[in-house]
């Protein structure tokens, strides 16, 4: 918006606060350019389809893309190296790894988890549908209303926002970090949402209903507020369940197994209290002739040892920031869980350069 020459000519202004900006977002977001420049287009987009206006300059949108792919390739050339091979690699994409969302017997604790997201997507796709039809109702060439604009966007887009296929898998949401979409188009799902709950006080109250279903708009509100702020926040705990769960996922038993079948037997592993007690299998008599696997299996005392173990370690990523894991030392175990510094107490105790397998699950470090 900041490229458009406004009624007091004032263009010049814009344009360089634009440039400004564009180098702002190119040095310091380099990984999210690529992405603000599909948004930029986008909007460009439905900009030419519903409206005459257009905020969102071509020349901008020319100088953002070329600005940005210029210092990739020109000047972190070593950035864009890294991050081509890193994509690349074909082991990232020999199967799709699902992630986590709905646990089979759990469906019901997985809907209240997301009750924010239903009432967003109720007034959202009230909003759209509104301005989209008031829109398509004044069929007029001279429309110059922008909100039709915001609100075809938002129905485009709104599939990166909303719980969908596309975010249950870890090449979509961690590797090419589609997760960054959700904030970056954030401020159009606000805008969707307001309009939604403006449109429908304003119809309910020209109908005559209006104390009624303000109660119900309120109570829809309430909802929407608390259950963001309980499940949303640093401190949230997954509703009616245990923050450390009595079972292991899919991508955690590819881990194991994948432990099992690259590690040399008798190889000492450290994990945590649950993954200690998977890894059971100890050497007998004729364990090398059946080719059986066995270790020597430890509990992670301290996190803060972790460097100064002589072995394997298997980290169940998703299960420390989602509720915690149990370490320690013989039968005194303690939840060691993501508050107070603790996540990066574990990044800085793990080697990057140590990690020899890793999915959305388990990660294994030597």
């Amino acid at each position: 918006m900041l490229y458009k020459k406004d009624e007091n000519d004032r263009g010049f202004a814009y344009q360089g606060l634009a440039i400004l900006l564009t180098i702002f977002l190119v040095l310091v977001h380099q990984v999210s350019a690529a992405q603000i420049a599909i948004i930029l287009f986008l909007l460009l987009v439905c900009e030419h389809i519903l409206s005459n206006e257009n905020y969102i300059n071509t020349t901008y949108f020319s100088l953002f893309t070329a600005m940005f792919m210029g210092y990739w390739f020109y000047f972190a050339n070593v950035f864009v190296e890294e991050l081509l091979l890193s994509r690349s690699d074909i082991q990232f994409y020999e199967e799709f790894q699902i992630k986590e969302t709905v646990q089979m017997g759990y469906e019901w604790i997985y809907i209240l988890n997301h009750l924010d997201v239903s009432v967003f997507l109720l007034f959202a796709l009230i909003g759209i549908g509104y301005l989209l039809w008031d829109r398509i109702k004044a069929n007029k060439r001279n429309y110059t209303d922008y909100f039709s604009v915001f609100a075809l966007f938002a129905l485009l887009t709104i599939v990166l926002y909303i719980p969908t296929p596309i975010q249950t898998l870890w090449q979509t949401m961690t590797l090419f970090r589609f997760d960054r979409f959700m904030l970056l188009i954030s401020p159009f799902m606000a805008f969707a949402m307001a309009a939604g709950i403006y449109i429908l006080y304003s119809h309910l109250s020209d109908s005559g209903k209006k104390p009624g279903w303000m109660i119900v708009i309120s109570v829809l509100m309430a909802i929407f507020v608390l259950s963001s702020i309980y499940y949303n926040g640093p401190e949230s705990k997954p509703f009616l369940s245990d923050p450390v769960r009595e079972y292991f996922t899919s991508d955690e038993i590819k881990g194991f197994n994948y432990f099992m079948d690259h590690v040399d037997p008798g190889s000492a592993l450290y994990s945590d209290y649950h993954a200690h007690r998977f890894f059971i299998q100890q050497n007998f008599s004729e364990s090398q002739e059946l080719g059986l696997p066995f270790f020597r299996s430890y509990t992670i005392s301290d996190v803060a040892e972790i460097p100064t173990y002589d072995g394997y370690v298997i980290i169940r990523q998703k299960q420390f920031l989602d509720g915690g894991i149990y370490t320690g030392s013989g039968s005194s175990n303690f939840l060691y869980g993501p508050e107070d510094g603790n996540d990066a107490a574990l990044t800085s105790s793990l080697l990057k350069d140590a990690k020899i397998y890793s999915n959305s699950g388990v990660e294994l470090y030597l």
